[in-house]
C-alpha cells in the first residue's frame, strides 16, 4: 500500500499492508514500513505512483521521478526516490502503463493538451526517457485530460477532453520488438457526453449522459 503525501512516499509492511506504522523503534527491519523523502526536491508534490518495469513511477505536476526496485529489494535500507524528469504533466487524469511504455498528459496551452510517452533505457536499470507522443497534434486535445482507458489484448488508447464532452480521442499503436512502426491519432464524436469509458478485452464500453439517465453500449 503506498501513501502519497507531498514530496513524501509511504510504503506499508510487507507483510501486513494495512500496517503503515513501524513495528520496533530500536531497530529497522527489513519487511518494515518505509517513508522516504525526495531529498533532490522538496518542493514536488506526487499525485500518482504506478508500478513499471519494476520500479515503482511517481508522478507530480513539475517532476517525473521512482523508487528504484529492479536490482535489490525494496526495504527502508535501500529506498530512495531518484528525480528522472521536469516535465509538466496534467495530473487531471492518472498516467496509463500501455505494454513498454508510460503515456502521462501534458498541458500545451491554456486551451489544449497533449501526451507524453515514458519509455525504459534499453541499457540501463530505473532510467527512462519521456518524449513528446503528440508533438506533431499541438491543437488537437481540447482543454485537460480527463480520463483514460487502455486495452490488454490490442494496441489501443482511449482519452476524455475536458472542453470536447462528447467526444473521445483515440491512440492505436502497433510495436515491432523494440520499435513502434505505426501509430494513429483520431477523434470519435458521439450525440451524448461520455460519462466515461473502459475496455472489455477488446469491447470498449461507453458510458453516456443523457437527461440525467446513464446510457451505455459497446463497440
Amino acid at each position: 500500500l503506498v501513501i502519497l503525501a507531498g514530496s513524501t512516499v509511504g510504503l506499508s509492511s510487507s507483510k501486513k499492508p494495512r500496517r503503515l506504522l513501524r513495528s520496533s523503534v530500536t531497530s529497522v527491519l527489513d519487511d518494515d514500513t518505509i517513508w522516504v523523502n525526495s531529498s533532490a526536491n522538496s518542493s514536488a508534490s506526487y499525485q500518482y505512483a504506478v508500478p513499471f518495469q519494476k520500479d515503482l513511477i511517481l508522478f507530480s505536476s513539475k517532476y517525473q521521478a521512482l523508487i528504484p526496485g529492479s536490482n535489490v529489494a525494496i526495504t527502508p535500507r535501500t529506498a530512495t526516490i531518484l528525480i528522472t524528469s521536469s516535465f509538466s504533466g496534467d495530473m487531471s487524469s492518472a498516467p496509463l502503463a500501455v505494454g513498454r511504455t508510460l503515456l502521462y498528459p501534458t498541458p500545451l496551452s491554456s486551451d489544449f493538451f497533449g501526451i507524453l510517452e515514458m519509455i525504459s533505457s534499453e541499457y540501463s536499470d530505473s532510467q527512462y526517457v519521456s518524449s513528446h507522443a503528440t508533438e506533431h497534434l499541438p491543437k488537437y486535445m481540447a482543454g485537460k485530460c480527463r480520463s483514460s482507458a487502455s486495452s490488454s489484448v490490442s494496441g489501443t488508447v482511449l482519452f476524455g477532453q475536458s472542453k470536447d464532452l462528447t467526444g473521445l480521442i483515440l491512440y492505436q499503436y502497433i510495436w515491432s520488438g523494440s520499435d513502434k512502426v505505426q501509430q494513429a491519432w483520431s477523434r470519435w464524436a458521439f450525440g451524448y457526453e461520455v460519462a466515461t469509458q473502459y475496455f472489455q478485452g477488446e469491447t470498449v464500453v461507453l458510458l453516456f449522459i443523457k437527461n440525467g439517465k446513464v446510457l451505455g453500449c459497446k463497440i
